[in-house]
C-alpha cells in the first residue's frame, strides 16, 4: 500500500508521505513490532527517491507520540523520515501536546489540524474543543514553521461544507497575531 502511495505521490508531485505505524496485536512482543516497523521503514526508504515519509503518531498504535516517532527518526537517521503531528492526537496522548508539539516541530514536516474535546480521540471542528489554536499559532511563528498544515476531519464528510467553513473561519481568527484578537 505504501510503495502505491509513494507512486502516486511521485505521478501526482506531492512531496510528502504521511503514514502511521498500526496496532501492535498479541502474540507479537513490543520488541519484535518496532523491529517489523525499523524493517518495513528501511524498505521503504529503499525506493524513497526525493520524497519524504512522515510518521504519524496515532493514539493506541505502536508509536502514539512525538516521543516514539523521534527514536524511530533517530535510528533511522535521515532527511527522507519526517514527523507527521496530529495536533488532536498530541492532546490526547501526551502531557502537556503544546511542548510536545514545540519539542518535534524541527522534525516536522506536515501537521494535521482538528479539535479534541475532553481528550477523546474524535475530530471535532476548531473552536468546538479544547485545542488553544492561538498558542499553537505563536509557537509555529516562533520556529518559522513553513511546511504542511491540513484540516483532517474525516468524521465530518457528511456535512464538509460547514465542516470547511467553520474551520477556516476559527484558524483565520487564531492565526492572528494576539493583540488583534483582544
Amino acid at each position: 500500500f505504501l510503495f502505491a502511495a509513494m507512486d502516486l505521490a511521485r505521478e501526482l508531485g506531492v512531496p510528502v508521505v504521511s503514514f502511521a505505524s498500526g496496532i501492535r496485536r498479541e502474540p507479537v512482543s513490543p520488541e519484535q513490532a518496532w523491529d517489523h516497523l525499523r524493517r518495513g521503514v528501511e524498505a521503504l526508504l529503499g525506493r524513497v527517491g526525493e520524497l519524504v515519509l512522515a510518521l504519524e503518531p496515532e493514539p493506541e498504535f505502536l508509536v502514539e507520540t512525538n516521543v516514539q516517532a523521534l527514536s524511530l527518526l533517530s535510528e533511522l537517521a535521515t532527511p527522507h523520515l519526517r514527523l507527521n503531528q496530529d495536533i488532536g492526537h498530541c492532546n490526547v496522548c501526551e502531557d502537556d501536546y503544546l511542548a510536545s508539539i514545540e519539542r518535534a516541530l524541527p522534525w516536522t514536516r506536515h501537521i494535521h489540524v482538528e479539535d479534541i474535546k475532553g481528550r477523546v480521540h474524535a475530530h471535532e471542528i476548531p473552536g468546538d474543543g479544547d485545542i488553544d489554536f492561538q498558542a499553537l499559532f505563536a509557537i509555529l511563528g516562533r520556529h518559522g514553521y513553513a511546511h504542511f498544515l491540513s484540516v483532517e476531519l474525516y468524521n465530518h464528510a457528511d456535512r464538509f461544507q460547514e465542516a470547511l467553513a467553520r474551520s477556516l473561519t476559527h484558524l483565520r481568527w487564531a492565526r492572528r497575531p494576539a493583540e488583534a484578537v483582544a
